[in-house]
């Protein structure tokens, strides 16, 4: 019998991020914030961009596509309304998205998926 495993299975506790950083020793705390409302995701890319901050949406929705499932990307910055996304499979090696956008994506994916914004940060 093949089962089907879904995606990187990051809400189960065996996978969750933090519990895999506190393992192995990284030096690193995990933060998940679930943000949909624009203004509030604005506040947060603002005071965080200096960090490390992986958003995690529904692929296809994001990119106009027809295509399932959810996707995770480091932010490398915010320029007014639009983020770049670091994306190596892309030719540029980045991908320039809008806040609006990248909202619709995360709240199709929903909280359930861990959609929305991991933040990383340094804790040495």
């Amino acid at each position: 019998m093949i089962m089907s495993i879904r995606g990187t299975q990051v809400d189960k506790e065996e996978y969750f991020i933090a519990n895999y950083l506190r393992k192995h020793k990284i030096p690193l705390s995990f933060k998940y914030f679930y943000i949909t409302d624009y203004n509030e995701a604005k506040h947060f890319l603002n005071k965080y961009i200096e960090e490390d901050i992986i958003v995690c949406y529904r692929r296809g929705v994001m990119f106009n596509k027809k295509m399932e499932g959810g996707h995770a990307t480091l932010i490398e910055k915010v320029e007014g309304d639009s983020i770049i996304l670091i994306y190596p499979e892309d030719e540029k090696g980045y991908r320039k998205v809008t806040l609006e956008k990248m909202l619709e994506a995360i709240k199709c994916h929903s909280k359930e998926n861990m959609a929305g914004f991991w933040l990383f940060q340094d804790i040495r």
